[in-house]
């Protein structure tokens, strides 16, 4: 019977280790999720003002899925227009500016042309 003990434990940690494999194959970094969604925001926005000849008061002016807004963490993205420039940031799983890791905040910044 002790001749079996480390044959048992190999087993289950093989196949943990294929679980493990299996079920993280689809899982996106938070970063590459927050970018993406980012991303399609601003396409969003430079839809909205090209339409609408000034950008939205909020994100929820967008015809965007509500998911889309959130981060990786479920918390809505932040959006501030100064001028021409528009800045979309995340906060990171702890919700305060700064931080490191998966507290780190997440910004994604462009440009819009002006509205005449």
């Amino acid at each position: 019977m002790k001749n079996r003990k480390p044959i048992i434990l190999a087993t289950i940690l093989a196949i943990a280790t294929v679980l493990l494999l299996i079920l993280s194959r689809d899982m996106n970094p938070p970063r590459q999720i927050d970018s993406e969604r980012m991303n399609l925001i601003q396409q969003a926005i430079e839809t909205y003002i090209a339409q609408n000849g000034q950008a939205p008061e909020s994100l929820t002016d967008l015809p965007l899925s509500p998911d889309t807004l959130l981060d990786h963490s479920g918390h809505p993205i932040h959006y501030v227009t100064v001028g021409t420039t528009v800045r979309l940031v995340s906060h990171g799983g702890d919700q305060l500016p700064g931080g490191k890791a998966f507290k780190a905040d997440y910004e994604h910044t462009f440009e819009i042309e002006p509205t005449p």
